[in-house]
């Protein structure tokens, strides 16, 4: 193993971290509920929805259907789980699933998913199609997934020939929600309730988490907080989270960032803007950014040309913390060249598993003295409907496999393999190491090595998820799990 297959954070010179689901971690159960509850109240009272169907009873009955990752096809009103060649391994209509047949109905033989290349080049959503890629997005899958088949039922029992009409709704819901106009006027109901009982639904950084940091920056790193939260829900979460010297641990702090468009070449030329005394975007900045101060917009470009102005250096090696797979890992990575580590709670949710035979020689890893993810938490980001974020279980024939994986007529004892999934072969190609939370690196030392995603190794840390492993696949199969 050479020094090219460790990551080191030790290596580089600015650590930058999104907030939302990586510097801060938001408590699930309750933060779901609201969304989803925010998002039923609009289609009920603004759209004329039956609140028979659509309601917080189908909320608790359906939890279980929505997974980060899913793709929601906007004209068949179907939910795909792709592999990494695009092959639909898993596929519903609005709710229901569908079996082999119908999945080639829809996409042909083999299943390619037709709009796969464009998702593949972009990483982002595009005509046609609607990534659930966020923790903000997942609960509302099911919703979704009501609202194609209630318009179904109404044409007859016949599929639409588009449902786009339901997703421009479905953005409209999401719009008064998550806007930033929202949370300054008080409306859409997401934001009147998380300031008024933000504890509810935000844990405090863990202190070991902000020592870290403090020691990062003591050994000489800057560390910087990028984020495409607005100044004022930034400013407000992270007193909460933080405290309201939140400011003094980061060197550079920019909200709105507006990626992946941060890290897009067509955006060099696009500058950072000051924020008033109200957090509002006002004049833009003509030199180098101040430590300590809250910017918005701006790049990448930019933004080194501020690291290297700070550190007195040529060249800066930047590394990024973030858990959006189209916002914080392929976009700095494929576009910007800088190093990415992508945080993952799913590794959690799924279980890191930790066996003396799957350990780094660089690493002995313990689990580290974390408070864990809640069961109801890990239930949440699971989903025994879709599978593995990671991977996609297929019997040993690679025709005629069912949306759960098992080909048609076929009996447990078939021979079992992973494949990755296309979210899976992201992580793989476009980040160097992979962990569950902030909270596993806070325990180690700033010169400890791991490995790092290659061809030939995983980096995952502190340990692959249960379901990656084929040792423990087959553990399993012969009754031997631990």
């Amino acid at each position: 193993m050479t020094s090219n297959d460790l990551f080191c954070i030790n290596d580089y010179d600015c650590i930058g971290f999104d907030m939302d689901h990586t510097m801060v971690q938001y408590k699930l159960p309750d933060t779901f509920r609201l969304q989803y509850q925010c998002v039923v109240d609009f289609l009920v009272n603004e759209k004329s929805y039956c609140p028979k169907t659509f309601n917080m009873e189908n909320y608790e009955k359906f939890e279980d259907f929505s997974q980060r990752g899913i793709i929601f096809d906007i004209v068949k009103g179907n939910f795909v789980k792709l592999d990494k060649n695009g092959v639909v391994v898993s596929c519903t209509h609005g709710m229901r699933e569908c079996d082999a047949e119908e999945t080639m109905s829809y996409y042909g033989e083999d299943r390619v998913w037709p709009l796969f290349q464009t998702l593949k080049e972009k990483v982002y959503n595009a005509e046609g199609y609607w990534i659930i890629e966020n923790f903000f997005l997942m609960p509302v899958c099911s919703i979704m997934g009501q609202m194609v088949e209630e318009a179904d039922k109404r044409n007859d029992g016949k599929h639409l020939s588009t449902y786009k009409p339901l997703y421009v709704q479905m953005i409209e819901a999401l719009a008064l929600s998550f806007d930033n106009k929202s949370f300054r006027k008080d409306i859409g109901g997401f934001f009147p309730a998380f300031k008024r009982n933000q504890e509810k639904y935000i844990k405090k950084i863990p202190q070991s988490v902000v020592d870290w940091i403090r020691s990062l920056r003591k050994a000489g790193k800057v560390v910087a907080l990028i984020t495409d939260s607005y100044t004022d829900f930034a400013s407000h979460l992270m007193e909460y989270a933080l405290g309201p010297d939140w400011t003094n641990d980061f060197d550079f702090i920019v909200t709105h960032a507006n990626k992946p468009n941060f890290f897009t070449p067509s955006y060099k030329d696009r500058c950072f803007v000051n924020n008033d005394a109200n957090g509002d975007e006002s004049t833009e900045v003509k030199d180098t950014l101040k430590p300590h101060t809250i910017y918005s917009l701006g790049n990448a470009w930019k933004f080194e040309e501020t690291l290297k102005a700070y550190t007195g250096r040529d060249e800066v090696k930047v590394v990024y913390f973030g858990d959006s797979m189209k916002s914080d890992v392929f976009p700095p990575k494929h576009l910007k060249g800088w190093d990415t580590v992508a945080v993952l709670e799913e590794l959690e949710a799924e279980e890191v598993h930790f066996h003396k035979n799957n350990q780094s020689v660089y690493h002995q890893a313990k689990r580290p003295k974390i408070k864990p993810l809640l069961k109801e938490e890990k239930l949440l980001i699971a989903s025994s409907q879709w599978g593995s974020f990671f991977t996609h279980p297929q019997s040993s024939h690679q025709d005629g496999t069912t949306s759960n994986g098992k080909q048609n007529g076929s009996t447990s004892n078939d021979e079992v393999h992973e494949i990755n999934t296309f979210w899976g072969d992201i992580i793989r190609r476009y980040s160097d190491l992979a962990i569950p939370l902030l909270d596993y690196l806070a325990e180690t030392s700033v010169t400890e090595k791991f490995p790092k995603f290659t061809d030939s190794q995983f980096g995952f840390f502190p340990s692959a998820p249960r379901s990656i492993l084929k040792d423990h696949c087959m553990d399993e199969k012969n009754g031997k799990n631990e």
